[in-house]
């Protein structure tokens, strides 16, 4: 058989500081204000998003966790934010508290998301907010929100975060944010030196 060598994949581009700001800043009803920020807290995907049910919020010992079920059908414990179960907590109050299976973000009209719903909300979104270098997706953002605190937080807790089948695809997600590249330079530069004994 032949073995065809795997396409390249494209880097995604991940909003900068300004633009992350900007996005933040465009004014939302609370509804839409929280599913933006759950997609920001969390990095999950579109699918497990609009899947996810009320049952499907925890509560354990040390705070909130969403079960989801990600890609292959296994279930994975996504922790919350405090903020981010505060602002749940308000819409399902002022949702009358559902049913533990109703879905736990839905539309102004009580509809749930679906993939396709959610996709535009964003890109609408991204344009309000005067993104131009790129059309702002969920997953763009969840590129963002895997870049975030890469520094602090290793490679196998990342993907453990995101919900990856595999470890390795955290490489995928990988992006030079911004300043990154200037201080591996000079890192780079001062080694130069230290290996030439200056």
């Amino acid at each position: 058989p032949i073995v065809r060598p795997k396409a390249r994949r494209k880097n995604q581009p991940i909003p900068l500081p300004a633009e992350l700001r900007a996005l933040l800043a465009v004014p939302l009803s609370p509804r839409l204000r929280l599913v933006r920020d759950v997609i920001i807290d969390t990095g999950l995907r579109s699918s497990e998003l609009c899947r996810a049910t009320v049952g499907d919020l925890q509560e354990h010992p040390d705070g909130y966790y969403l079960a989801v079920t990600v890609k292959g059908g296994d279930e994975s414990l996504t922790p919350l934010s405090p903020e981010i179960v505060e602002q749940l907590r308000d819409d399902l109050l002022a949702r009358n508290m559902p049913a533990v299976g109703e879905r736990l973000l839905v539309r102004a009209d009580g509809t749930a998301w679906d993939k396709s719903t959610l996709n535009w909300f964003v890109r609408a979104l991204g344009t309000k907010a005067g993104i131009t270098r790129f059309r702002l997706g969920p997953h763009k953002l969840r590129h963002l929100v895997a870049n975030l605190a890469k520094d602090e937080v290793d490679p196998l807790t990342r993907s453990r975060l995101l919900n990856h089948a595999s470890p390795a695809t955290i490489a995928h997600y990988d992006h030079a944010l911004p300043g990154e590249l200037r201080a591996a330079r000079q890192a780079q530069r001062r080694a130069l030196l230290r290996y030439l004994g200056g």
